[in-house]
C-alpha cells in the first residue's frame, strides 16, 4: 500500500529520505524530490562482479527501495518500448489481414549487444503471427501483457485463456532487428504511450554508513492514466549482492518487475534468485 503521508511507513520514505512526490515521477515526466546524499558514482565494479539490470514498472503509482552492496545505477539509456509515431498499420493480400512492419528496432550498431534494450508495442485482440530477424546475435524479447514469452523464435503472439480485452504485445531487442507482425480479422493498434523504462536523470544513489547503496523513488503511471496496459517503469544497472528489495503500491495497480529482461519477483531479487 502507498501511503499517503509524505516519507513515513513507506520503502520510499525509510530507505534513503525520500518523501513522497506530491506529482507521481514518470519516466515520461521528470520532477520532484531525489535521495539525500546525493548522485554516487560507480566505483566498486570487478571484473567478478557483473552488471546486471533490474527494472521495475506498474500501471498505477508505486513505491519501490533496493539497497545492493556492490554497484548501483540509474540506467537512462535503459529502452523506451512504445511504437514509433511513424509505424504503419497497413493491410495486406486479404481485407481481413493488417500487418505492421517494421525496418529496424532495438539500438543502433554502434551501441548494439549491451543491457541497452529498444522496441516497439502494440495492443491486438486475437493472436498475433511474428516475423522477428535479428541483424547480428543480439538478443530479442517478446512480452505479452508485461511478461515475457520467448525470443526471436516466438512465430505466435496471444494472450492466455480467458482475457477478454485487449493485449499488449512487445518486441525489445538490444541490437538491430527487423520484424513484422500480421493481426487477422480485428484492427490492431500501436500504443505510442505504452511507456519508457529508462531512469530519469534525476534518479539519485544514496551511499550508506556500511558501504551499500540504495535508490529509492516512485515510479508508475500517474493517478489518471492508472489500471489497464499504460505501464512505466524505471531501471537500474547493478553488481554484487541484493540486500533488500521492496515495492508498495495499492491493491489495484499491476507491478512487473525483471532482471536482465526476464519476469520475476520482489521475493526472487531479494534472495538474490537470479
Amino acid at each position: 500500500m502507498i501511503d499517503d503521508n509524505a516519507g513515513h511507513g513507506t520503502a520510499a520514505g525509510n530507505a534513503g529520505g525520500v518523501t513522497r512526490r506530491t506529482v507521481l515521477r514518470t519516466v515520461a515526466v521528470g520532477g520532484g524530490a531525489v535521495a539525500s546524499g546525493g548522485v554516487v558514482g560507480a566505483t566498486r565494479r570487478t571484473a567478478q562482479s557483473p552488471m546486471h539490470t533490474l527494472m521495475i514498472a506498474a500501471n498505477g503509482p508505486a513505491e519501490y527501495s533496493v539497497t545492493v552492496d556492490g554497484e548501483l545505477e540509474p540506467d537512462t539509456e535503459g529502452g523506451a518500448f512504445a511504437a514509433d509515431d511513424d509505424d504503419e498499420i497497413r493491410p495486406v493480400e486479404r481485407e481481413d489481414v493488417a500487418e505492421i512492419r517494421d525496418e529496424v528496432t532495438g539500438p543502433r550498431e554502434e551501441s548494439a549487444g549491451g543491457t541497452a534494450y529498444y522496441g516497439d508495442r502494440f495492443r491486438a485482440q486475437i493472436p498475433v503471427a511474428l516475423d522477428i530477424r535479428p541483424q547480428g546475435d543480439y538478443d530479442v524479447n517478446v512480452y505479452v501483457n508485461e511478461r515475457r514469452v520467448g525470443g526471436a523464435e516466438v512465430t505466435t503472439a496471444e494472450p492466455a485463456s480467458g482475457w477478454d480485452g485487449p493485449f499488449s504485445l512487445m518486441v525489445t531487442a538490444n541490437g538491430p532487428t527487423t520484424y513484422s507482425c500480421r493481426f487477422h480479422e480485428a484492427d490492431p493498434a500501436l500504443d505510442t504511450d505504452a511507456g519508457t523504462f529508462s531512469a530519469d536523470a534525476d534518479d539519485a544513489v544514496t551511499r550508506n554508513s556500511d558501504g551499500t547503496l540504495t535508490a529509492a523513488d516512485e515510479t508508475g503511471a500517474r493517478p489518471e492514466d492508472a489500471g489497464g496496459l499504460h505501464v512505466l517503469g524505471d531501471r537500474y544497472l547493478f553488481s554484487g549482492r541484493v540486500e533488500a528489495f521492496e515495492v508498495n503500491s495499492a491493491p489495484d495497480t499491476d507491478v512487473f518487475v525483471y532482471v536482465d529482461e526476464r519476469d520475476t519477483t520482489p521475493a526472487r531479487v531479494r534472495t538474490n534468485a537470479f
